[in-house]
């Protein structure tokens, strides 16, 4: 598999941390972290150096296009009661309702994350899901 990517290298007092993301799935999958003894061994060119870590993330979606959409839906129950608790509320209601294959963001802290329409207090999130791409030549 021919990935589009990006690699970030990052040096500070307690060693070297190294991150590799997939441009077209939006996702960082690969972090690597080493101490300064292991920075200076890999660096005199000694191979298979060890890392103090490394650790890769969602190789599910490697390779493939992030879409993403806006999702509108409307509260449950009644306005008033959603002063101290709309968020949770809202969370609840879209993991039940969110459409198969998509995931949502649980993130409702946007001046535009509540709404009314028609006297009826609805939500705004983004969902986001992961499609398969042509494979690259070369």
């Amino acid at each position: 598999m021919k990935l589009d990517g990006s690699i970030t290298i990052l040096f500070n007092n307690s060693g070297l941390e190294i991150e590799a993301r997939d441009e077209s799935s939006n996702i960082t999958f690969l972090r690597i972290k080493m101490n300064p003894e292991q920075v200076c061994k890999a660096f005199s060119r000694l191979a298979c150096t060890p890392c103090q870590s490394m650790k890769v993330f969602d190789l599910d979606k490697v390779g493939k296009e992030m879409e993403h959409k806006t999702f509108e839906f409307p509260m449950p129950g009644n306005p008033p009661f959603y002063k101290q608790n709309q968020k949770i509320i809202a969370i609840e209601t879209m993991n039940k309702i969110c459409p198969p294959g998509w995931v949502p963001d649980n993130h409702f802290n946007s001046q535009n994350s509540f709404f009314f329409k028609d006297e009826t207090l609805w939500a705004r999130t983004i969902i986001r899901r992961w499609i398969m791409l042509p494979e690259k030549d070369g």
